[in-house]
Order: structure tokens, then C-alpha cells, then sequence
């Protein structure tokens, strides 16, 4: 009778709790799953962990140093600004430049010229073309000498530029042409929607944010604005 009428909800939830508590083998078996789980999840979402200590070691974290590119920020450059130092136009300065790193695989000079392309400016093939690694490229157009390049191409080519930085901050290449600079092109990386948000949530939990990028304020500022949670940090 007892079978027929009794609470077997009651019954069962009795009987599971006590094999539980009697069994070490579910406890021993319970936390490795959690940590699998924890493990599985973050996966999901791009995150990958080495082990469960350092999913515990997170309870422990107060502080968070992002890099920038590509974490903060889309890893997609794009061209902010174009300028002219003499006679030139900007649309001369950007088709010169275009023509000079259209074969090349960085993503700096792949971003001008998509720029070029996407304004349906007409690009040359260059004569002779040579890259510098970490400088630049160097290149012959129409008989002329140009060189596409950083601050320090510039200074190792004893090309003179005119003093300070725009206002956009990002990466900058100068334009030469036979020895004289004649313009600069600033391109950016664009700030993830998601980054401020993260930033905020992360500083509500009492957790110091920094983002390491070049030691320089005026090559962050721009992202600085969009993401004003993020605070520079000397990555030297």
C-alpha cells in the first residue's frame, strides 16, 4: 500500500541525497566535471584555458593588461587621414603611395590600397620596388625615387619631416619623392564595439584594466577616446 501512495518524488530525492553523501566517488567525480564544463564553455566564446588551475587562479586576478590590435580593436587598419606637405594633391599623394605597396602583404599597405580602390584612384606598377622590413618601401614611378615609410625610413634616408604628430594618432606613412617629403598618410585600427563595454564591467568588479601599446600617447589617443576604460601602459 505504502508503494501505491507514497511520495516517490520525496522518496527518490532522500535516497540520491544520502548516496551522495555516503559515496566520495561523486564528489571526487563533481569537481573535475565543473572544471571540464568551465572549460567547454569558454571555448565556446574564443577562450581557452591551460587547466583548471587557471580558472581558479582568475578568483585571484586584479589586474588585466590587453594588447591593443587585435584584441581591443578589430585588427582592420584603415586610412583616417591624408596630408600634404607641398604642391601635391592628396588624391596625387594617396596614388603614389597606392602604386607603391600594391605588392605588398602588410596589412598597413594592403588598408592604403583598398583606400585607393575603394576612391577609384588610378594605380601604376613602379619600375623597381624593394621592402624594408620595419622601415618601408622603397621604389621607382616614373623615373622618379619614392619612398613609403615610417618616421625612421625617413630619418635613415636623411629625408626631413615636419615636426609633430596628427591629431588621429595610428600608424603613419610618409611619402617622398626624389629625397623630399611631400606628404604623410595616417591609417588607424578601429575599436571593437564590445571593448568599452568589457573595460566597464571589468573596472565594476575592481579590476584594474591597461592596454599595451606604443609608449608615444599620441599613436593610443585616438583609440583612448572610443575606449576611455583602457589606460596606456609602456609595453617597453
Amino acid at each position: 500500500m505504502l508503494i501505491i501512495t507514497g511520495d516517490w518524488h520525496k522518496w527518490v530525492y532522500a535516497a540520491l541525497t544520502f548516496l551522495v553523501i555516503s559515496c566520495p566517488c561523486a564528489l571526487v567525480l563533481s569537481v573535475p566535471l565543473a572544471y571540464f564544463s568551465g572549460i567547454g564553455a569558454a571555448s565556446k566564446l574564443g577562450i581557452l584555458f591551460k587547466g583548471g588551475n587557471s580558472i581558479e587562479a582568475l578568483a585571484k586576478v586584479k589586474a588585466i593588461a590587453f594588447d591593443k590590435t587585435g584584441t581591443l580593436t578589430n585588427g582592420t587598419f584603415t586610412v583616417t587621414q591624408v596630408q600634404t606637405f607641398g604642391v601635391l594633391s592628396n588624391r596625387h599623394i594617396l596614388r603614389i603611395c597606392g602604386s607603391c605597396e600594391i605588392a605588398s602583404t602588410h596589412p598597413v599597405a594592403e588598408s592604403i590600397v583598398a583606400y585607393c580602390k575603394k576612391n577609384k584612384l588610378k594605380l601604376g606598377t613602379p619600375e623597381k620596388i624593394q621592402e624594408i622590413p620595419g622601415r618601408g618601401i622603397e621604389a621607382e614611378v616614373s623615373g622618379r625615387t619614392v619612398l613609403c615609410g615610417n618616421e625612421k625610413m625617413m630619418q635613415e634616408y636623411s629625408v626631413p619631416i615636419p615636426k609633430g604628430q596628427p591629431a588621429d594618432g595610428g600608424s603613419v606613412v610618409y611619402v617622398a619623392v626624389n629625397g623630399k617629403a611631400e606628404g604623410r598618410i595616417v591609417v588607424a585600427d578601429t575599436i571593437k564595439k564590445s571593448a568599452a563595454e568589457a573595460m566597464k564591467e571589468l573596472n565594476a568588479m575592481g579590476i584594474h584594466t591597461a592596454m599595451l601599446t606604443d609608449p608615444y600617447r599620441y599613436a593610443y589617443r585616438r583609440q583612448e577616446r572610443k575606449c576611455p576604460y583602457c589606460r596606456q601602459e609602456d609595453r617597453r
